[in-house]
C-alpha cells in the first residue's frame, strides 16, 4: 500500500511538472485562442508568468486582462505598468475591462525590453524573463515591415553589455553569417551576430543600392583593403583582394551575378571527403533561399529570402544582345539556364542577378536576412572586431571546447560573449583562418613563429587558398548615346567554354561588360565608349595560403594566392583571349566594332599573350578554400562534413573558406547554400542537445529501477 501511495504521489508530482512546462511552451497559444485577439506576448519568470504591458496607447494589437486571468490558476500572473508590478487579480478589481497594447515580439530576452520601457530595474525580484510567443495582426506587421525596409542596412545594432550570454555567437555578418543568424534566431535561439565593419551610413547607401555604381564602394570603409603579397608568377605585383567589410559583407560590394557553378564541382567535394555535399544533396539548399523571378521549378526556388531576377528586356544593352548572338554564330549554344545543377553549363546566357526587379536595388545579405532582426532574438553588433575564440580543455578527453569570443569595439574596449551552444565563424576566406590562428588553432610552427601558443595543431588552416584569375580584353565601340546608368546590371551576359585539353566542367568563363572603364562613369552624363570581355580561368590549379603577419589582430594577414604558379592556369586564360577575339569577329558586331584596346592588335603569338597575361592578370573576386572540408585522413582538412573544426567542440566554420574545390563561377550562390545546409545541421544538433536536457529534466525524479531502460532510450 505504501508503494502504491508513493507511486501515485510521484505521478502527481510529474504531472504537475508537465503542466508547468506545458504552460512555458504552449501558454501563449492558449492565451491567444482564449482571448481571440491579434497578438499575445508572454514572459516566463521562474515558475511565474508575466505579461508585458504599458499605459494605454493607440494600437490595433490588444489583449484583455480578464482573458489572461482565466489561465492564472496554478501560477501567479503579474503585469508591469510604469515600472510597478501588480498581481492580475488586484489590478482587475481596480480596472475592470481594461485593454492594453502589446509591446514587443516573441523569442527575445525581455530584460532589455522591461528596462528600456519602464526605466526601472524591477527584475531581480523575479529573475530573468524570456518572451515565449507572439502572433501579430497583419496590419501591425505590415507597418513594422515598412519601417524595417526604411531602416534596412542603416542602424540595426543594439546596445550590448560587456558580457553577453546567448545560445549562439556568429562571427561575421557577411553572406553566410547573415543567413545563419536568421535561421538560428528564427528557430527561437538567441544569437549574437558580430561584425568588424559598420552599418551603412547615409552617404554610402546609394553606392551600395545602385547596381550601376558597382565599384564605387571599393574605395570606402566597406572594403577591407586587402592586397596580396608580391606575386612571383604575375610580374611580382601586389594584386587587390577586395572583401566586403560591414553588415552584409561582400554582398555589399560584389558583382551581383547569380551563378551556382557546375554539378561536377559539388560531386568532387563529396569525393574529397565532404559526404552529403554532392550536387543532388545541395540542390534543395540552393532552392530554399532563392526567390527566382522565373518561379518555382525542379531546379529553382521561389518565396525565399534572396531575390534573383532576369534582366528586363528594356534595360538590356544592345552590346549584350550582340555578344549573345555572336557567341551563337561562333558555335556556342544558347543556354537559357547555366545554373540548374542538372543540365550543362556550356554555352551563352543572359545573366540573372541579385537585383530586385521591382525597384532595381542590389540584394544584400543584410536586406535579405536581417530585415526582421528586431522581431527575432537576434542582437547585431557592428564595429566588433573578434580577437580570439575562447577555449577550455576537457580533462577527460584533452579536447578543446569553444565557449565564447573576445572582441574589441572601435575604441579598443574589450568585450566577451559566451555561447551556450556553439561559436560559428563566418568571417570569410581571409578572416576566418586569421581568427582561428589568433586563437591558437592552425599550423603550430607558424603560430610559434608569430608568438602564439598553439592549442590545436591544424596544418590546413589558411592553406588551399584559390581564386579565379582573369584579365580584361577591351574594345572601343562605335555605338553612340548609350548611357550605362540606364542599364539593369553592369555585367549582362556570360559564356562558358572549354579549353582544348579540358575534359571536365567548363574551365573558361567570359563575362561581357558594356562599360569600357570606370572613368567613363564619371562623365556627365555617363557614356559607354566600349566594352569588356573578361576571360576567367574557373578551374584553376594554383593554390596559395593565408598567414598571420603578427599576433596583433589588427594587422592585416599575409595573402598569397600564388596566381599562375601552375602554368595550366596561364594557358587557360590565353585560350580565353582567343575565344574573345573569335566572338568579336562575328557579324553580330559589324557596325559597332572599334579598335581592340587590350591586349591590342600587336600582341598575337602565344608567347606574347602569355607575357601580357602575366603583366595584367587580376583577381576574379572569388577566393575560397582556406578552411576546407574533409575527413580525418585529409591532413589539410580543417572542418568535418558537419563543418565542425577538428579538435575543438562547439566550434564551426560556415562560409566560402570551407569549400574544398572552387565553384567554376561566381561564389555567392554557393556560399548561401553552404550556410543554408550548415544552419540545418546546427539546428538539428541543438534540438538533440535540448531534447536530451528535457528528457533528463522530465524523468529526473522517476525511480531508476522502474524506468532506466526507457530513460536511456529516450536520451539516446
Amino acid at each position: 500500500f505504501s508503494a502504491i501511495v508513493a507511486a501515485l504521489q510521484q505521478t502527481k508530482n510529474l504531472m504537475h511538472r508537465l503542466r508547468r512546462l506545458s504552460w512555458r511552451f504552449n501558454g501563449w497559444k492558449r492565451l491567444r485562442k482564449a482571448s481571440k485577439v491579434a497578438a499575445v506576448s508572454v514572459a516566463v519568470i521562474g515558475s511565474s508568468v508575466m505579461v508585458a504591458l504599458s499605459e494605454p496607447k493607440v494600437s490595433d494589437v490588444v489583449v484583455t486582462m480578464e482573458e489572461v486571468a482565466r489561465h492564472d490558476k496554478e501560477d501567479d500572473c503579474w503585469i508591469v505598468i510604469n515600472g510597478k508590478v501588480y498581481d492580475v487579480t488586484d489590478w482587475l478589481e481596480k480596472h475592470p475591462g481594461t485593454k492594453y497594447p502589446i509591446l514587443d515580439a516573441a523569442g527575445t530576452d525581455a530584460t532589455e525590453i522591461f528596462e528600456h520601457l519602464h526605466g526601472v530595474d524591477i527584475l531581480p525580484k523575479f529573475g530573468t524573463p524570456y518572451l515565449i510567443g507572439s502572433v501579430e495582426e497583419k496590419s501591425y506587421a505590415e507597418s513594422k515591415r515598412r519601417k524595417r525596409e526604411r531602416d534596412a542596412d542603416t542602424d540595426i545594432s543594439r546596445e550590448l553589455p560587456e558580457n553577453h550570454i546567448v545560445d549562439f555567437v556568429v562571427v561575421g555578418a557577411g553572406s553566410a553569417g547573415c543567413l545563419v543568424a536568421n535561421r538560428l534566431s528564427s528557430a527561437g535561439h538567441s544569437v549574437l551576430l558580430l561584425e568588424a565593419g559598420d552599418s551603412l551610413t547615409e552617404d554610402l547607401t546609394e553606392n551600395v543600392s545602385d547596381p550601376m555604381k558597382y565599384g564605387a564602394a571599393f574605395a570606402t570603409t566597406l572594403n577591407w583593403g586587402f592586397a596580396t603579397i608580391e606575386q612571383k608568377f604575375a610580374g611580382n605585383r601586389h594584386i587587390r583582394c577586395t572583401r566586403g567589410r560591414g553588415v552584409g559583407g561582400t554582398s555589399l560590394v560584389n558583382g551581383m551575378l547569380f551563378n551556382r557553378g557546375a554539378k561536377e564541382i559539388y560531386n568532387a567535394w563529396e569525393k574529397l571527403g565532404a559526404f552529403g555535399w554532392s550536387a543532388d544533396d545541395m540542390l534543395k539548399y540552393f532552392k530554399k533561399y532563392e526567390d527566382n523571378s522565373r518561379g518555382s521549378s525542379l531546379t529553382h526556388g521561389s518565396g525565399g529570402n534572396v531575390r534573383v531576377s532576369d534582366i528586363p528586356a528594356a534595360q538590356l544593352s544592345p552590346i549584350a544582345t550582340m555578344f549573345h548572338n555572336a557567341c551563337v554564330m561562333a558555335g556556342f549554344p544558347a543556354n537559357p539556364d547555366q545554373n540548374s545543377l542538372i543540365g550543362p553549363q556550356y554555352g551563352v546566357q543572359i545573366y540573372q542577378c541579385y537585383i530586385r526587379d521591382d525597384n532595381g536595388h542590389r540584394v544584400t545579405a543584410s536586406r535579405a536576412f536581417l530585415r526582421d532582426a528586431e522581431e527575432l532574438p537576434l542582437t547585431i553588433r557592428p564595429n566588433s572586431y573578434v580577437s580570439e575564440i575562447q577555449l577550455s580543455t576537457s580533462d577527460s578527453s584533452c579536447k578543446h571546447n569553444a565557449f565564447g569570443v573576445k572582441f574589441l569595439d572601435k575604441n579598443g574596449k574589450e568585450y566577451q560573449a559566451f555561447a551556450k551552444h556553439e561559436v560559428i565563424i563566418s568571417g570569410g576566406v581571409i578572416n576566418s583562418p586569421q581568427i582561428l590562428m589568433l586563437s591558437g588553432i592552425g599550423p603550430s610552427q607558424h603560430l610559434k613563429k608569430v608568438g602564439i601558443k598553439p592549442k590545436v595543431d591544424l596544418p590546413g588552416v589558411g592553406e588551399n587558398l584559390v581564386d579565379h584569375p582573369r584579365v580584361a580584353c577591351k574594345w572601343a565601340s562605335k555605338l553612340k548615346g548609350l548611357n550605362p546608368m540606364d542599364c539593369f546590371s553592369h555585367v549582362e551576359a556570360n559564356l562558358y567554354a572549354h579549353s582544348p585539353w579540358n575534359v571536365g566542367p567548363p574551365d573558361i568563363q567570359i563575362q561581357q561588360d558594356h562599360v569600357r572603364t570606370n572613368s567613363d562613369l564619371l562623365l556627365d552624363p555617363p557614356v559607354s565608349t566600349g566594352f569588356n570581355l573578361k576571360p576567367h580561368c574557373v578551374v584553376p590549379y594554383s593554390r596559395g595560403q593565408v598567414r598571420l603577419k603578427s599576433k596583433n589582430p589588427r594587422d592585416k594577414p599575409l595573402i598569397d594566392p600564388k596566381y599562375l604558379s601552375d602554368k595550366r592556369d596561364l594557358e587557360c586564360i590565353v585560350e580565353g583571349i582567343k575565344i574573345c577575339r573569335k566572338v568579336v569577329d562575328q557579324k553580330a558586331f559589324d557596325g559597332i566594332r572599334g579598335e581592340e584596346l587590350q591586349p591590342g592588335p600587336k600582341i598575337q603569338s602565344d608567347e606574347e599573350l602569355r607575357d601580357w597575361v602575366i603583366a595584367n592578370v587580376d583577381t576574379g573576386y572569388h577566393p575560397v578554400g582556406t578552411c576546407r572540408i574533409g575527413n580525418k585522413q585529409d591532413s589539410l582538412a580543417v572542418v568535418d562534413p558537419e563543418l565542425k573544426v577538428f579538435g575543438v567542440s562547439n566550434l564551426r566554420v560556415v562560409d566560402a573558406s570551407v569549400m574544398p574545390v572552387i565553384p567554376n563561377g561566381n561564389t555567392q550562390a554557393a556560399t548561401f547554400a553552404v550556410a543554408e545546409k550548415a544552419s540545418e545541421m546546427i539546428l538539428h544538433a541543438a534540438a538533440k542537445r535540448e531534447a536530451r536536457g528535457k528528457v533528463i529534466d522530465f524523468l529526473g525524479t522517476v525511480p531508476t529501477n522502474a524506468y532506466a531502460k526507457v530513460t536511456n532510450a529516450l536520451i539516446n
